[in-house]
């Protein structure tokens, strides 16, 4: 579904674009316009992937998943997602195929942690043992990461209940008692935690592992076969934009909030999403062992299986 005001401010993006000597090749992408999307947007801004041959139109998505559908039907070269809705597809025969990775879960500047009352007196595992937390979605990455916690904690992750809720309207229902626990997300989390009234359990998303990816672009594997160059091109415009971003946080400011609408001094306080200029199977791994683990594959597998060998 098309964002319109979004939409507006991609338009509105100068684009410093390098002299062409080849026409350059259009690539409809989607995806959901958060921070995790500012590698995308500089390197636009700043020229970088008309410099790798690439134009880039982008339809802003209201959820992952509409995006990750519409490479399926072909509207959409490649779509953002998060990376368990690829590897559910994966298992089930579907083509998708990892390009980048968007996302990388980083201890160092958490940007979603479990939300609890600032009073709250959770503190370990067997707390959650029979209790309602809420998840932006049910068998998502914070799904598991709390189960594995809490399995890690002396709990029982069986035992917990979970009920989908927005990160949005995790606050609320949190200081209202209809959830004990919940996952917030930037700015979401920044501004729940300035107010005071709740606290974030540390070292939750963690349990999975030191670090992992939560969201990758995706191709499918025809489109890579027909089109090896163009993947291979945008992992070298995407590696180039991505390290740069990854190191002017200060210099991206301004530009996340235009494209996001989230206020700019919020932006500047709150930790940025950490992406990954290459892919590397050991990000995902995890992810996979975990989802194996916790019921969302049947069997696990190796990462290089959803790696296209034209983004490496």
């Amino acid at each position: 579904m098309q964002n319109t005001a979004a939409a507006g401010a991609l338009a509105a993006l100068p684009a410093r674009a390098l002299a062409q000597n080849t026409p350059l090749v259009t690539v409809n992408m989607a995806g959901t316009v958060s921070d995790d999307m500012t590698p995308i947007m500089y390197g636009i801004q700043a020229g970088i992937f008309r410099k790798h041959g690439l134009e880039l139109n982008l339809s802003p998505m209201t959820n992952g998943a509409a995006g990750i559908a519409g490479l399926l039907s072909g509207n959409f070269d490649f779509a953002k997602g998060s990376i368990t809705t690829i590897l559910a597809g994966h298992e089930k025969g579907v083509p998708f195929t990892i390009i980048a990775e968007d996302f990388l879960n980083s201890p160092k500047e958490p940007t979603s942690a479990f939300m609890v009352l600032k009073d709250s007196p959770i503190q370990t595992g067997k707390d959650f043992n029979d209790q309602l937390v809420a998840s932006a979605s049910i068998g998502d990455i914070g799904t598991m990461a709390l189960q594995a916690w809490v399995d890690q904690h002396g709990g029982d992750s069986k035992r917990i209940k979970f009920v989908e809720i927005p990160f949005s309207a995790v606050g609320a229902a949190i200081e209202a008692g209809r959830v004990v626990a919940g996952v917030a997300s930037n700015p979401q989390m920044t501004l729940a935690l300035e107010a005071g009234k709740l606290r974030a359990l540390p070292g939750i998303f963690e349990a999975i592992a030191p670090q992992y990816t939560e969201v990758v672009w995706a191709t499918t594997k025809d489109f890579s076969a027909k089109h090896p160059d163009v993947v291979r091109n945008f992992a070298r415009a995407w590696a180039e934009a991505v390290n740069y971003t990854n190191t002017h946080h200060a210099e991206t400011v301004e530009l996340t909030a235009g494209f996001t609408h989230i206020d700019a001094a919020v932006i500047a306080r709150m930790a940025r999403v950490l992406a990954w200029p290459t892919i590397v199977p050991a990000h995902l791994q995890p992810i996979i062992d975990a989802s194996a683990r916790y019921g969302l594959l049947k069997a696990s597998f190796p990462a290089a299986d959803v790696i296209d060998p034209n983004a490496r």
